[in-house]
């Protein structure tokens, strides 16, 4: 398995408004592409500061249109970035998630 995180910074003041363009116009296609395991959306509420990580099958699932339907790209975010997300890649040597 692999995975993909894009860290994102979200103007001052917009936070919110980038968090509900995440989950309801940038998560759910990249949910329909091949090879797509799992989703994980972090955030910083101090820093307004967010992490899309994504897991994949394989490395080549992993890095087909790695830019599209992405943050940075993606124009419903255009207004409330401070910047361009910036990418991570990698292996997942191992993985366990509890359910309560």
């Amino acid at each position: 398995m692999f995975a993909r995180i894009a860290w994102i910074e979200f103007q001052a003041g917009k936070a919110e408004q980038g968090f509900r363009a995440l989950e309801r116009s940038v998560v759910p296609p990249i949910k329909e592409r091949q090879g797509y395991r799992g989703v994980i959306v972090l955030r910083d509420r101090k820093t307004s500061t967010a992490g899309l990580l994504t897991l994949w099958d394989t490395e080549a699932d992993m890095q087909v249109d790695a830019g599209e339907n992405y943050p940075s790209q993606a124009d419903v975010l255009h207004d409330v970035l401070a910047g361009a997300a910036t990418r991570e890649f990698y292996e997942v040597n191992s993985i366990s998630i509890e359910q309560a």
